[in-house]
């Protein structure tokens, strides 16, 4: 999948998901008033917790996994490292629960353990979304230290905030999250994991620098991939002069001799 392809599944994706958002709470009030509840008291908030709790989150998965697909078809044509597909499922997984409570009735979201969720690793998700947008191709990454670098800011940043914040993905995720903490010592390890790996720092500002550091790191890949004019710099990573051979080279040896930068497949 090419760019532009990408980039009209994702208006086509996420331009449904604003629309049903926004238009949800007056599906909501019309339901409520259909079903005359208001005779009784409570009634109506009974009604709205479970339109709310069984008739959005399937919507807001057919999204999500729309979403998935194309960002998996994206990146199997710019040949990514399998590691970034953990990634991605894991922020669609997480985020299905932001999605879901976002225009959705209260009582749905507390039913669902969706309250007061944190939103960072769906900002992580945006952000990739956008990377996947550029016209990158795998045949034209700079293959040097900045680029190296690049990648490995991106990975090991999205990590680190993963791992702070795991527990708080554990909960956003529907229904999964009630379960899981349910579990003996699931929440204990899941804090245990988000203490150590933020330095037993309270700090709530720690996953928001992860986060400037991941977009600065995916900008400076795309900054670094449209300097380099689109031609792997080989040179640069053996200290020969190989571009020559490379721009002569056929397509199926161009793909053999470019060695892969950090983040690509093999």
């Amino acid at each position: 999948m090419d760019g532009d392809d990408f980039r009209t599944q994702m208006m086509y994706w996420y331009g449904g998901l604003i629309v049903l958002t926004l238009s949800f709470p007056f599906f909501l009030q019309g339901i409520v008033a259909a079903t005359g509840c208001s005779a009784s008291g409570g009634a109506c908030g009974a009604v709205a917790a479970i339109v709310g709790m069984y008739v959005k989150p399937p919507l807001v998965f057919v999204i999500v996994i729309g979403i998935g697909v194309a960002m998996i078809r994206r990146m199997l044509s710019l040949e990514l490292g399998y590691g970034w597909w953990i990634a991605t499922f894991c922020w669609l997984l997480a985020s299905s629960g932001i999605f879901i409570s976002l225009g959705n009735f209260w009582g749905a979201n507390f039913a669902m353990g969706l309250m007061g969720i944190g939103k960072v690793f769906t900002l992580f998700l945006v952000a990739f979304t956008v990377f996947l947008s550029f016209d990158l191709e795998s045949s034209g990454w700079a293959n040097d230290q900045i680029t190296r670098l690049g990648w490995i800011a991106a990975g090991v940043s999205a990590l680190h905030a993963a791992l702070q914040m795991l527990a708080l993905i554990v909960l956003a995720i529907p229904f999964l999250g009630l379960y899981i903490i349910k579990i003996p010592g699931a929440m204990a390890l899941l804090g245990t994991i988000g203490k150590v790996s933020s330095l037993g720092l309270r700090a709530w500002w720690l996953p928001w620098l992860d986060f400037l550091i991941f977009v600065g790191a995916l900008s400076l890949l795309v900054v670094r991939h449209n300097w380099s004019g689109g031609e792997p710099q080989t040179a640069l990573v053996t200290g020969t002069n190989q571009t020559a051979n490379y721009k002569n080279a056929p397509e199926q040896e161009k793909r053999a001799q470019a060695p892969r930068t950090f983040g690509q497949r093999r």
